[in-house]
């Protein structure tokens, strides 16, 4: 594994929305080969890369600060951590950046200081998730959370431990996940809302021009665009 992580370059990353800028840890170069031994033996490295959805769900958040001031926020797939980031410079009260992902946890522990944000970086595996970093049976705590996750269903089988994390937190009327879905590697709309449906948890779809803008047009790929979807999610 030594010899795959001297393969992978990472550099510092400036990205600009809505007047704040942040400087996060980003994958530089990844030869093709090497991307297609990391595929094969399972290994993660969409953490170290600006994803579509989470610039769609910090554009939406830039117009509706009143859904995240003063809540309980919680980041499921971090990845770089940009959008938790967000949620603390507009009014989070308090930040969990989850990630499974090693070197994710890591850069963003040091990316964090960098950019001066006071937020936790936990360790979660949606597989064997240990959730004791929240108080779940303190119900005016369960009512502040707000869980936020952009782009995180790249494969099927990370859908349904997906929701049953999330299903964990929305045990309050008032808490609810934004979700930003992009459909890659076969997992479509068609399967996320199968899986909220069997989660018992309902869902609204929130209207494109309410977050299709700013870094959306500036950073994202059209097709990504095209094809993504922010849904709210709630018990």
């Amino acid at each position: 594994m030594a010899d795959s992580d001297d393969e992978i370059e990472y550099e510092q990353e400036k990205f600009s929305i809505g007047g704040f800028t942040f400087e996060v840890t980003t994958v530089s170069y990844l030869p093709i080969s090497k991307l297609m031994g990391l595929q094969e033996m399972s290994s993660e490295i969409s953490g170290q890369k600006l994803w579509c959805g989470s610039i769609a769900l910090m554009e939406y958040i830039l117009s509706n600060p009143n859904l995240i001031t003063g809540k309980q926020i919680i980041e499921l797939g971090a990845g770089t951590g940009v959008l938790g980031m967000l949620t603390k410079v507009i009014g989070a009260q308090s930040v969990y950046m989850t990630d499974y992902d090693e070197r994710s946890l890591q850069h963003m522990q040091n990316d964090i200081q960098h950019n001066m944000i006071e937020a936790n970086i936990i360790n979660l595996n949606w597989y064997h998730p240990e959730l004791s970093f929240m108080d779940l049976e303190n119900p005016s705590l369960m009512s502040d959370i707000r869980v936020v996750a952009g782009d995180v269903l790249y494969k099927m089988a990370l859908v349904e431990p997906f929701f049953k994390v999330v299903k964990s937190f929305l045990s309050s009327k008032e808490a609810f996940l934004l979700l930003c879905h992009v459909p890659r590697a076969g997992v479509e709309h068609r399967h996320v809302l199968e899986a909220i449906l069997s989660a018992e948890l309902q869902v609204e779809i929130i209207p494109t021009e309410e977050w299709l803008k700013g870094a959306c047009l500036e950073y994202c790929p059209r097709d990504d665009n095209q094809r993504a979807q922010v849904y709210r999610i709630f018990k």
